[in-house]
């Protein structure tokens, strides 16, 4: 039944959430199955947002916050005839009686809704340390648009000068540049010894550096002891000592599957304490899929089941589930485990495994790292490109790339994961026919200059 149309179904298909991966099943189920009866419970009053997009609205680089919107609620429900209820808060799932228990926030009444197939994709909450809920104005975390509203309505009216951001991963960097694009002076503070933790020590170290030029202050290795002020934050208190100024603070510090839904409803549970899925995106319960940021996927180098929560991964998982839930037979292959940031102006990107993470996996993993132009050299414009290689000194097998540089770093960081999911080897790697002209890339791209290092490094390769 791939890509056909299932229009002899009726089912009422229930989705837990309105987000990337609710509102994707709900749109691919009504699709195929034009007469099926469609619900959305959405808890919170925001559908369908581009989260990804929260820090540059902080920033002013997107004006409105409904330029986050991908699609409104309205035409949801008028065009695409999907019943999409916000300020609905799913309290149990009935496996066994195929139905809901929804509190309507709106009125505090709790009712009794069935379903036929259930899609849970409630997504994922902030992992926000005790002292964050300090009580103090001028204290965030940064997940919904209603957040980001409430952050620039604080910085419009309190006009805050210092800016003290927890947590160095991809949002706690877009929202340390965004904040000093505003004006204010920013410090970064990670407990862990380099930003970044999962792109490696070498290209972290370049991030780092970046920051220091553009003004923002980075403590690393320190652990948030307390948040003070008397009604609005004053400083944050670092543990062992060195207080940092701070008007305004905003934990980055992570995200947890919302998945206890799913626990209470006897399903079956990952490692990472997400729901766990198999590649259609089926529960441990007949007719319950899960998809998004609650759920596991499978990872496409180690075969295992991983938590990576990304709206890309969110999309298609969505896009399975309700797929299937209608009828369908499709296929959620997997992650490879890419994403990609900006930290002004210097392009990051990693995709696959690094080196440590090769090894854990039992692979007789190796990494190269070297440093090429951007462009012809001769070609006004760009900058250097650091490429982190890793593979496996006795297959070849390409296992994982970083990339860093000030351009062209997401086409580079793309051809690697093309490579990854095709299990090509570093020796036919190198033999790729890359585009070339003078204004995009040297003769020989930097990533057949890696891939070229890594080949001399593969047993039986010369």
């Amino acid at each position: 039944m791939r890509g056909e149309e299932v229009s002899a179904l009726s089912e009422r298909f229930v989705i837990i959430g309105g987000q990337a991966a609710g509102m994707s099943a709900a749109s691919q189920a009504k699709r195929r199955a034009p007469k099926s009866e469609i619900v959305v419970f959405e808890a919170g009053t925001d559908i369908s947002s581009l989260l990804c997009g929260l820090p540059y609205f902080l920033g002013g680089v997107v004006e409105r916050i409904d330029d986050l919107t991908v699609v409104s609620r309205d035409e949801f429900t008028d065009k695409r005839r999907i019943n999409v209820q916000i300020q609905h808060d799913v309290l149990s799932i009935d496996v066994k009686e195929r139905r809901l228990r929804v509190l309507d926030k709106k009125n505090g009444e709790e009712r009794i809704e069935p379903f036929d197939k259930l899609c849970i994709a409630a997504g994922a909450h902030p992992t926000i340390p005790e002292m964050a809920a300090s009580g103090l104005d001028g204290v965030f975390h940064l997940r919904m648009p209603a957040d980001a509203v409430r952050i620039r309505r604080y910085i419009k009216e309190h006009e805050p000068r210092t800016a003290v951001v927890v947590g160095a991963g991809y949002l706690g960097l877009e929202l340390a540049e965004n904040l000093a694009l505003l004006g204010l002076t920013v410090t970064l503070v990670e407990r862990l010894s380099e930003v970044m933790g999962n792109i490696g020590r070498e290209i972290g170290q370049l991030v780092a550096q970046t920051l220091s030029r553009n003004g923002v202050g980075l403590r690393l290795d320190a652990d948030i002891g307390a948040v003070d002020g008397t009604d609005r934050a004053r400083c944050v208190r670092v543990a062992g000592g060195g207080d940092i100024d701070a008007d305004l603070v905003v934990f980055a510090t992570g995200i947890a599957p919302t998945s206890g839904l799913g626990l209470e409803a006897g399903l079956a549970m990952g490692a990472s304490g997400s729901i766990r899925v198999d590649d259609r995106q089926r529960t441990s319960a007949d007719g319950v899929f899960a998809a998004g940021d609650c759920c596991e996927a499978r990872h496409l180098i180690t075969g295992e089941p991983v938590y990576f929560p990304l709206g890309t991964t969110a999309n298609k998982q969505g896009r399975v589930a309700g797929a299937n839930a209608v009828g369908g037979d499709e296929i959620f292959h997997g992650v490879v485990g890419t994403q990609i940031v900006r930290v002004f102006g210097l392009e990051v990107a990693r995709t696959g495994l690094t080196r440590a993470e090769a090894i854990k996996a039992g692979f007789s993993a190796m990494s190269k790292t070297i440093k090429a132009n951007s462009r012809a050299n001769y070609f006004p414009g760009g900058g250097e490109v650091f490429v982190k290689i890793v593979f496996d000194q006795t297959t070849g097998r390409i296992l994982g790339a970083q990339i860093a540089g000030q351009e062209g770093v997401k086409g580079r960081i793309d051809v690697f994961v093309a490579a990854i999911t095709a299990k090509m080897s570093v020796s036919e790697f190198a033999d790729l026919d890359l585009a070339y002209a003078p204004p995009f890339s040297p003769v020989w791209d930097p990533v057949l200059i890696a891939s070229n290092v890594a080949k001399r490094n593969v047993r039986g390769e010369s």
